[in-house]
């Protein structure tokens, strides 16, 4: 399916979302969540290489959730749907520009695709749970006196998709480094030491798979 095409189906399912929300609360909720899973499923037209990091990223939200005991729908929802923005970047440097070759400003027209997201979100009213808890996984942390602390949901959703993308970009080794670097500066420790002990666990069973 070509780009053109690809970007025209996720403006429409949006449009599908906006005109969803103003059916009756009981419809809305139901095709709420089918317009989550269709807006995701374009997106990884749009963007093949990237869909692996975000089933990455939303597989180790769900794990974290769990290990901390929490509801995971909420969270995993917000991850499938953050990506979306991924359609303001060139479909070339998405999909055959070599990780090795990105440059700098390369990584920061990424890092813009998240601005989109917030944008694409902010004019359906049915994803506005999503949008918020996206919204507060890109702030920091820790905050001054007052402020609103992000949830539980948006620190694991900051902690899991920067693994799954440093782990594309840098391997899992440095990835894992890279977390632990950011304990308690860019990661609420918590919600980082779950993550490790989920990332620790998967690797002890595949050790013993092997032994």
């Amino acid at each position: 399916m070509s780009e053109f095409l690809v970007t025209i189906c996720l403006i429409s399912v949006l449009w599908c979302a906006v005109m969803a929300y103003r059916t009756s609360s009981v419809i809305r909720q139901r095709r709420r969540f089918g317009l989550i899973e269709s807006v995701h499923r374009t997106a990884r037209l749009r963007s093949p290489r990237f869909s692996a990091i975000t089933d990455r990223a939303c597989d180790l939200v769900e794990a974290t959730c769990h290990a901390r005991g929490l509801d995971s729908n909420l969270a995993t929802r917000a991850a499938s749907l953050r990506d979306i923005g991924l359609a303001s970047v060139p479909y070339r440097l998405l999909n055959s520009v070599p990780f090795a070759e990105w440059t700098d400003e390369d990584r920061a027209r990424l890092r813009e695709h998240l601005c989109v997201t917030d944008d694409l979100l902010a004019h359906v009213a049915a994803f506005e749970q999503e949008r918020n808890v996206l919204r507060r996984s890109e702030a920091m942390f820790w905050l001054r006196d007052g402020e609103e602390r992000p949830s539980a949901d948006a620190l694991i959703l900051k902690a899991c998709f920067d693994f799954a993308m440093n782990e594309a970009f840098f391997g899992t080794e440095r990835a894992e480094a890279l977390l632990i670097a950011g304990n308690g500066r860019d990661y609420d420790p918590k919600m980082a030491e779950s993550l490790l002990q989920v990332l620790n666990a998967r690797n002890s069973q595949l050790t013993r798979a092997f032994a």
